[in-house]
This record gives C-alpha cells, structure tokens and sequence, in this order.
C-alpha cells in the first residue's frame, strides 16, 4: 500500500498543470459490477468511487473527487506559497450491464454532478493577493466494455462530459488577470470533453490493484484551462454483499 501511495503522488506531481486549472478530469469509474448484490470501490489519492447492483443488469454509482495543490517558490531559503488550488466534483449515476459472454460484459452509465472551484494566487502577499471561486456542473454519459476474472480484469470506457461554470467571484482581479487566465467569458457555454479510457485490474478476486490511462479531448473552441491527461493509481475493492 505504501508503494502504491507514493507512486499515486508521483503520478499526480506529473500529470498536474498547476495554474489556475477549471477543468481536471476525474478518474473513470468502470465498476464491472454483474450481477445483484454486487459493490465496487475504488480508492486514489484524489477519488473514492462506489457502485452497486440493485439487480443482475441495474447499477448506481457515486463518485467523488478532492483536488489539492500548492505552487511555491524558494527565494534565499525562504518557501513562498504562489497559488494554491482547491476544488472537489461530486457525482451520481444510473447504469445497465449486459453478458456478451461468460466474462465478457458491456454497460452504460450516465450521470450528473456538481462541484466547487477555488484559486488563491499570492496568498502570501497582501497587496498582490487574488482569489477566485465559482460553482460547476458535469452531466456524463459513458459506454463501457470489460473482462472480468479472479486474477486480471481490464475494461474500455469512452465518456462524454459536459462541464458548465456559474456564479464566478472574483477578488482584485484586473480583465487583464482575466485573459491572462482564460477566465474572460468562460461561464457563458458549456465545454463538451471525449475521455477515452483503459483501465487493467490485478489482483485476486475481491482486491485488486489498477492502472488507469486515459486522454480527455476537449471538443469546445473557447479557450480554458484543462488538464487533458487522466492518469490514476489505487486500490479495487470488488465483492457481493
């Protein structure tokens, strides 16, 4: 677990922007749950993911995502906080799985959520200090296909995001922090993402390590800042209760 841990951080020290980001994709959630009973979670270091069966084809899931990060810089010895980021999405759905053979199952979720958004720049400088805040939604729709076993799993995803902002608030920003920040305009249309993803599954039957590698493809014309990368590591915990 402690490996697991530090590799999770490392991954996140890579993929992550760092400045002033609106739109940081969430893992994926591939549940592969199949049949009545079943409950899956998912562990990272930014998601914890549940789903349940309420039958042998219907299933719910909920997710949530934490997101926590801190630019700094080192001047003569002296550590000084440049911008801190914070935000966290929370979402639900309802989907359908379907046997195409005896391990081999295809599903539909699709989904709702809603999230929070906040950038703190130069919070250690009074006079230079700027805070932003607003509000978002997701509406999701994600086609799944996946091999379950005991030993190794692995399921495709395509999801379909639409993100919208509302009630932004901005503190001693100028409209030229605005454009500089992409943050001119921003609330005015939804973004439509595509956000292909491979998940593979190791372990034995109940608990499972994954891997997940994805891309989110940002299909809106309008300029924002947004992470394209969907990376995760953690821990599957899948049994039927």
């Amino acid at each position: 677990m402690k490996n697991i841990f530090y590799l999770s951080t490392l991954l996140i020290l890579l993929v992550s922007t760092g400045c002033k980001t609106l739109y940081d994709p969430n893992m994926i959630n591939s549940p592969m749950i199949t049949k009545q009973g079943d409950l899956s979670l998912n562990i990272t270091q930014k998601d914890f993911q549940v789903a349940y069966a309420l039958n042998n084809n219907l299933g719910i899931m909920a997710n949530g995502y934490i997101r926590n990060e801190n630019v700094t810089s080192n001047s003569n010895g002296v550590i000084t906080t440049n911008e801190k980021d914070d935000g966290y999405l929370i979402e639900t759905g309802l989907g359908y799985t379907y046997p195409l053979t005896v391990n081999l199952y295809t599903d539909i979720f699709a989904g709702a959520g809603l999230g929070q958004i906040n950038f703190n720049v130069n919070p250690d400088n009074v006079s230079e200090n700027r805070k932003f805040t607003c509000n978002g939604t997701k509406l999701f729709f994600q086609p799944g296909l996946f091999y379950k076993s005991d030993y190794i799993s692995i399921s495709t995803n395509l999801r379909l995001s639409i993100v919208s902002f509302n009630n932004p608030i901005f503190t001693n920003y100028t409209e030229q922090n605005k454009i500089d920040d992409k943050l001119n305009e921003f609330d005015k249309q939804p973004y439509l993402f595509i956000e292909p993803g491979v998940t593979l599954f190791a372990g034995y039957k109940w608990i499972k390590l994954f891997a997940q590698v994805g891309k989110s493809f940002k299909l809106t014309d309008k300029p924002i800042n947004n992470n394209d990368a969907i990376l995760n590591l953690g821990l599957n915990i899948n049994f039927n209760i």
